[in-house]
Formats: structure tokens, C-alpha cells, sequence
């Protein structure tokens, strides 16, 4: 249909009647009480009619009936489904709504006094759920798309699988599903794979996605991302307190493993690109993106109360433009009373009032923290935190990106835990010794904190992905002519992320296997000019290969074609005996054997050293 709700209007041709119909622009399914069927009823326009005395007692009526023998009393069922291109499609009945066929069209209204079924495709200008349980949940769901999409009432459950139990939570797969988790607010998830959310910009008139969680009923579930992210998430509520993708997180409530990407986040008070007001935990967590609001502001949480922020970073710009008593923060507006460790904020952070790269205010405990963003306000202001009677330990601020010479505001005191350092020293493993084990500067050894010396500042390794980059010799035992003994086949992935260049290497070292049957080679090709952002690799160097010699000892080298080099170092340098069984001929030779040395063939080298061992002719 052109308009779902147009209608085959019948007027008697009369000179009694008078005046004219208008067309309606929304349709509206009821179903029977009796069962059977339902009502479709247009809102077409009847009252411009009328009559003279000795004309007609005119009785309006836009509906008809549509049998769908077997429905339910109180169902819509709507077989064959429905496209139009202009109008309202408006089910509101106190049955099921059972959606048999595709929907493609204008505007979709659904209010249900029980379940609503869809196994269709649904494509629709505008949606709107003002009452019912939707329901799908399935390995394949049908396609969905509402560029402007609303929940008012009901709930709306789109998941892959699972029964929302901590034991098997709901599997969400599209931003649909994640803007349902706010009408099912006790309830267990996990994202089955990462969320594009741009489309949230047209949401809800155009005020974009609504929180999950008010002041009325907090979420009190939980929500692991397991890795995955939403990325371009719009919410523009700038009279709105509690925004953020979670308005509130009450107590109990758990939210993990996820990341923000982009986007842009508005609200009034208690503000925060991931939760605008937190009593749970969250760890594993970060936000990319842009937050504002008028107090209580911060780039992952507005304010946190009671609960737990671990292995957490923000890195979009935060702003508080409000009056009064304005607190913000690159991490969190507020720290009213929890434990936030192991976190960083990059961000630029300006407020009119208390203002700071990591805290607005902080009255509970900070440690293993550091910002680096410059820092704007009113007073107080510090580099760290703004206002603070809490505790801050080893934790640590930018003194080159900010004009400001302290870590917390003129106000306040960081009790010595807040230390001022330079882009450059923030780069050196050896500023963050106070964090002992918890940092290196090593791929693969599983401490909370990687640095890449001189290149980075702290990243938390766990949203670090491992990664092998490999400088494998192109030394391979088979005594094939070398131009360099340590050239080495480099092999790194071509990633954004990876920045950086490898330099080779000049020395090739051989050591044996302590189970024996083969040696390592390994060239000092140099991987330590490799390093990665934040939302990329956790590198492991690795310039060795095996090579087999099946019958060689314990820790022995055995050369059984020999080698030939025109420049770099071969060294040999092994626990066990080294048996040189084919000519050598190169640059430098090196030879540091815990037992014998026997060499059958010609040697003819540039340089030669032995270090240790007994060479045997």
C-alpha cells in the first residue's frame, strides 16, 4: 500500500450530504475478543461529513474485520505481513502480536497485553514498543532495521541464544538487542561480536540511545563483552541526569571485557561514556569517546560510589559546563568511595569548577594510575584529581602537556602518591618502579602493565592481543651462501597499530637443544624498534628457528654441511660439544663449547676466537 491506513470511501451521491472526508495516515490492528481474527481500523476522517434535515443520520465507520481463523482471543496474527511506504502501522491489541510475514515500511507501533513474534524480515522507517514482549532468540535472527527506533514500555529481548542466567546469559549480536538489555535490567549478557551503534543517531526522535537504567530500576546484571566493542554510540540528552550506555549500575552489577569506540556522549549530571552513575563493578574497560555534561562528568564514569574500576582507560575529551559545584574528570567525574586501580585517562578534561585528568573529586582510594591530558577549570584543579580527602598511591601525571605544576589541586594534597613526570619519562619503564611485577617492558610475560621503552607510555596488556612478530634466520643448516650469517626473513603483520621498524641483525648464534637432536639459531636481528597502540599488539620478539640433527647430543651444535657467509658473526655457543662436519668459510667465527671441539673440514674465516671448549684435530 502507498498509506497503510488508506480506505475505500462510500458516500451516497446526495445533495443532502454535505461537506468532505479526509484520508488517515495510521491503521490500527486490534485483535477479536472472541478470538479468530482482529479489527483494522483507519483513522480516516469522517467528522467533515453532515447532512440537512432532510437528509441523513450519517454513522461513521473505518474498520473492517480480517479472519485469521485459529487466532487466539485478543490476537493479531498477521499472516502475510505488511509494506506500505507512508502511514502507522499501530498493533495495539490485549493478545499476541504474531508477526508470519515480512514488515517493510513507514512507521511501526506495537502494544501487546502478551508476547510479540516476529520469524520475518522487519524494515521500517520508525519503531516504537510500547507495550508486550518481543521476543527473538535464535542461531540466525531475521533482519532488522528502524533508523529511529524507541522502547517505551515492555521489553524486548533479540539475542542468538542463552536465557539471561549468569549461567547462560543472553548472546547479543546487534544494537537492537543491546538497547533491550534496559527493559530486562536483571538479567545476564555477552556480545557475540562487536556492535556498530551509529545508527543510535536517529534514535528515539533523535535524542539517540536510551541508557540502560535509571533512577527508577539500576541495572543490576551483568554484561561481558568478551573483547568486543560498540563503536560511533550517539546519546544526546543534555537534560537528561544518569546518562552513558548504562544510566545506573546498582550493586551486585558486573560489567567486563567491554570497549567504547568513538562515539559521543550528552547528558546533565552523573555523566560518563560507559556508566553515568556506578555502584558495581567494572573492570576491563575503556572509552574512546567524547563526553559532556553539566556536573558529575567523566570519560568512562560519571560517578562511582562503593563499587570497583580495575585494568580501565578513557581517552576522549571531557567537559563539565555547568554551575556551581562541577566536577570532572579524564576517568570519573566522582570517586565517592571506591577502589579504582590500574586506570588511565588521556584526555583533555575542562570544567568550571573542580576539574581532573584522572578525578574531579576523589574521596576513596587510587592506585597504579596515571592521566596525561591537559587540565582546565576552575578551581581546584590538578593534574590527577581536582578535590581530594581520599588516598592515591603510585600514581602519575603528565608535566609536559599540562601548564599546571600539580597533581592535586592548591587545594588538596595527593599525600606524595601523585608524582609529575615528562612525556618522555612517562616513556622509561624505570619511572614506574613503584608498580614492581605489575609492569615490564617484555611481550607475553602477563603482568597487568606493557610499556614499549621510549615509545609508549604504560598500555594495560589485556586489551593488548599477543602477537609473534618473527625475524626467523634465514640460516637454515643446509650450508646455503649467506651475503650476512644473521639475515633473518621478517615477518610483521600490516596493522595501524604497529608502528616502529625492525633493524637486522649482524651475529648468528647457535646453541644446542638440552634434550639434544637439533640447535637453535638465533640472529640479534633488533625487534625492539617494534611498538603498538593501545588497541593493539602485545609483540613477542622472537629471532630463532630449530634445526634438526636427529642423533646429536645433549646440548651439542653439529654443523653437518658446514656454513658459508660473506659478512656478520657465526657464534657457537653451546653447553655441549660442537662437531663442525662441513667446510666453513665467512667472516667471523666465534666458538664457546662446554666439551669437545672437532672440526673434519676446510675453515677459512676472516676473524676467529674461541672462548672456550677443547678444539680436537
Amino acid at each position: 500500500l502507498a498509506n497503510i491506513a488508506s480506505s475505500n470511501i462510500t458516500v451516497p451521491t446526495d445533495a443532502q450530504i454535505l461537506g468532505s472526508v479526509f484520508g488517515g495516515d495510521t491503521l490500527t490492528l486490534a485483535g477479536l475478543t472472541a478470538g479468530g481474527g482482529y479489527t483494522a481500523t483507519s483513522n480516516a476522517d469522517l467528522s467533515g461529513l453532515y447532512s440537512t434535515q432532510q437528509g441523513y443520520d450519517l454513522i461513521g465507520n473505518a474498520s473492517r474485520i480480517i479472519s485469521t481463523p485459529g487466532s487466539a482471543a485478543g490476537e493479531v496474527r498477521l499472516d502475510n505481513g505488511a509494506s506500505w511506504s507512508s502511514g502507522t502501522l499501530a498493533i495495539a491489541t490485549a493478545g499476541n502480536i504474531n508477526i508470519m510475514g515480512a514488515l517493510s515500511g513507514d512507521a511501526l507501533r506495537l502494544n501487546s497485553g502478551g508476547a510479540i513474534t516476529d520469524t520475518h524480515a522487519l524494515n521500517v522507517a520508525s519503531f516504537v514498543l510500547g507495550g508486550g514482549n518481543w521476543q527473538q532468540l535464535g542461531a540466525t535472527l531475521p533482519a532488522f532495521s528502524a533508523p529511529d527506533f524507541s522502547l517505551v514500555g515492555g521489553s524486548f529481548m533479540r539475542a542468538l541464544g542463552g536465557d539471561g542466567s549468569s549461567g547462560n546469559p543472553y548472546q547479543l549480536t546487534d544494537v537492537y538487542g543491546l538497547q533491550g538489555v534496559g527493559t530486562l535490567l536483571s538479567n545476564s549478557f555477552t556480545l557475540s561480536n562487536d556492535i556498530d551503534a551509529s545508527g543510535t543517531t536517529g534514535w528515539n526522535g533523535g535524542v539517540g540511545f536510551a541508557p540502560i537504567g535509571d533512577s527508577t530500576t539500576a541495572f543490576t546484571g551483568t554484561f561481558d563483552g568478551l573483547g568486543h566493542t560498540i563503536s560511533n554510540l550517539t546519546i544526546d540528552r543534555p537534560s537528561t541526569n544518569f546518562v552513558g550506555l548504562f544510566g545506573i549500575t546498582g550493586t551486585g552489577s558486573a560489567i567486563r571485557n567491554l570497549g567504547l569506540l568513538g562515539g559521543r556522549v550528552t547528558g546533565n549530571a552523573n555523566v560518563g561514556g560507559l556508566v553515568g552513575m556506578n555502584f558495581g563493578t567494572i573492570g576491563q574497560a575503556y572509552a574512546t569517546g567524547a563526553v559532556t555534561g553539566s556536573t558529575e562528568v567523566g570519560g568512562l564514569v560519571g560517578y562511582t560510589s562503593g563499587g570497583t574500576i580495575t585494568n580501565a582507560y578513557a581517552t576522549g575529551a571531557v567537559s563539565g559546563t555547568g554551575t556551581g559545584i562541577v566536577s570532572v574528570g579524564g576517568l570519573v567525574g566522582v570517586n565517592q568511595s571506591s577502589t579504582i586501580t590500574n586506570a588511565y585517562a588521556t584526555g583533555t578534561v575542562n570544567s568550571t569548577y573542580y576539574a581532573g585528568g584522572l578525578a574531579g573529586q576523589n574521596h576513596g582510594s587510587i592506585t597504579n594510575t596515571y592521566a596525561t591530558g591537559n587540565v582546565s577549570g576552575g578551581r581546584p584543579v590538578g593534574n590527577l584529581v581536582g578535590f581530594n580527602d581520599g588516598t592515591v598511591t603510585t600514581s602519575y601525571w603528565d608535566t609536559t602537556t599540562t601548564t599546571r605544576t600539580d597533581g592535586c589541586s592548591d587545594d588538596t594534597s595527593c599525600g606524595g602518591g601523585a608524582t609529575g613526570h615528562t612525556t618522555a619519562e612517562l616513556m622509561q619503564l624505570a619511572t614506574f618502579a613503584s608498580w614492581g611485577t605489575d609492569i615490564d617492558a617484555q611481550g607475553g610475560t602477563g603482568s597487568v602493565w606493557r610499556i614499549y621503552e621510549g615509545h609508549t607510555a604504560p598500555l594495560l596488556r589485556s586489551f593488548l592481543t599477543p602477537h609473534t612478530a618473527s625475524a626467523q634466520p634465514d640460516f637454515d643448516g643446509s650450508g646455503a651462501a649467506l651475503a650476512n650469517i644473521a639475515s633473518s626473513n621478517i615477518t610483521v603483520p600490516t596493522d595501524a597499530q604497529i608502528l616502529g621498524s625492525v633493524f637486522g641483525g649482524d651475529t648468528l648464534t647457535l646453541a644446542g637443544l638440552t634434550a639434544g637432536g637439533g640447535y637453535t639459531a638465533t640472529s640479534n636481528a633488533d625487534l625492539s624498534g617494534l611498538y603498538s597502540t593501545q588497541q593493539g599488539y602485545d609483540l613477542i620478539g622472537n629471532a630463532s628457528r630449530i634445526i634438526s640433527t636427529p642423533g646429536s647430543a645433549a646440548g651439542e651444535v653439529r654443523l653437518d654441511n658446514g656454513a658459508s657467509w660473506s659478512s656478520g658473526t657465526l657464534a657457537i655457543a653451546t653447553a655441549g660439544n660442537i662437531n663442525i662436519m662441513g667446510a666453513l668459510s665467512g667472516d667471523a667465527l666465534r666458538l664457546n663449547s662446554g666439551g669437545a671441539i672437532t672440526d673434519t673440514r676446510a675453515l677459512n674465516v676472516a676473524s676467529f676466537l674461541l672462548g672456550g671448549g677443547n678444539w680436537q684435530q
